[in-house]
């Protein structure tokens, strides 16, 4: 089964930071390629981790998920970030205050 896994990114100057909302898993890099590759990257290999556990531990790893709290707090920043239209330009190097949300596929 595939299906998008909600993650979001925030990126201050050179410091990114994105989370996935789905499993509860973070990365920081300091750009926006880096951090949503090796977020990507971190959520591929924790889900392959999780399929080589028995059960329930299989279960438990694959259906977590941030705490309410964070994924408000994040939900703030994205809508704030639309309400200003502050648009994410790839060839624009000062993205300082950016925060956009995006798909990571799931193969399970």
């Amino acid at each position: 089964m595939k299906y998008p896994l909600e993650c979001i990114a925030h990126g201050s100057g050179h410091e990114w930071q994105a989370i996935c909302l789905d499993l509860d898993i973070a990365v920081q890099a300091q750009s926006l390629d880096d951090v949503t590759r090796i977020l990507q990257e971190a959520v591929a290999s924790y889900i392959d981790d999780a399929l080589q556990q028995d059960e329930p531990t299989r279960s438990q790893m694959l259906n977590r998920s941030v705490p309410f709290s964070v994924r408000a707090v994040w939900a703030v920043r994205l809508f704030m970030a639309t309400i200003f239209r502050r648009r994410l330009d790839h060839n624009d190097e000062d993205k300082r205050g950016t925060t956009f949300g995006f798909p990571v596929a799931c193969h399970t």
